[in-house]
């Protein structure tokens, strides 16, 4: 009987070892090709080997996805594992990995005026991921040297994109006040020129007048000379009913 129960312990023990074996030659030949980046199957065979630990499944398939750029794939794969009981200090490798992913869907264009917000608010989800399990933690203490490094670099990446916000902030306020500084001249020139216009047309008009004054007063000492002639010689201009001298 006793001889029965070390063999069967004994099958025990090497289906276990044998299990362990295998699981970690698997794991290290799919991080091997992922390196290599000669991976292209598939990774449902990490989840049974690694049945007993699945969190282990799912971040090399999270490691997978993100080194062939399925960013999104990749993100789902490490929140998977974040869901699973975790050993100690696995927790943060796995955040550290899940912020990358949400970082590496950052456009090559991050910092164009249009993009900027966006990227911004992508860098503070990814910071966000750091923080839970103390990984990382706003005063710099967090127990993860590597996350408090990626925290500090995102910190640093966010303030410079806010600081260029402002700046191309402050240039498009310059611009719009240039733009409205031309328009007033271009407005104050208009005015000038309509001004220019109708004084011309006044100093004209008042020409005219002038001109027609003077007309008028020609006209009247010409009548007062007639008439004082008129006067002088005697003149008698009458006229009979049929019209004749």
């Amino acid at each position: 009987m006793k001889k029965k129960i070390f063999w069967i312990l004994y099958v025990f023990y090497l289906v276990v070892l044998g299990k362990l074996i295998f699981t970690y030659a698997y794991n290290e030949h799919i991080k091997n090709k992922v390196r290599e980046n000669t991976y292209t199957g598939h990774a449902e065979a990490l989840t049974f080997a690694n049945f007993y630990q699945p969190y282990i499944a799912y971040y090399n398939r999270g490691n997978i996805f993100y080194n062939n750029g399925n960013y999104d794939e990749a993100i789902k794969e490490y929140n998977k594992a974040l869901k699973c009981h975790l050993p100690d200090k696995k927790e943060c490798s796995i955040r550290i990995n899940l912020a990358l992913s949400i970082i590496g869907k950052i456009p090559s264009d991050y910092d164009a005026p249009d993009k900027i917000d966006a990227t911004i608010a992508t860098l503070k989800e990814a910071r966000e991921v750091l923080l839970p399990d103390n990984c990382a933690n706003d005063e710099g203490t967090g127990h993860s040297s590597e996350a408090e490094k990626l925290k500090k670099e995102i910190d640093d990446l966010i303030k410079e994109l806010e600081q260029k916000k402002e700046e191309q902030s402050q240039d498009d306020q310059n611009q719009d006040d240039q733009n409205q500084d031309d328009q007033n001249q271009d407005d104050q020139k208009q005015d000038d020129q309509n001004t220019t216009e109708d004084e011309e047309e006044q100093h004209i008009n008042d020409l005219e007048q002038q001109f027609i004054d003077q007309q008028a007063e020609s006209y009247e000492e010409r009548e007062e000379e007639m008439q004082s002639m008129q006067e002088l010689y005697n003149y008698d201009f009458n006229f009979d009913n049929d019209g004749i001298w």
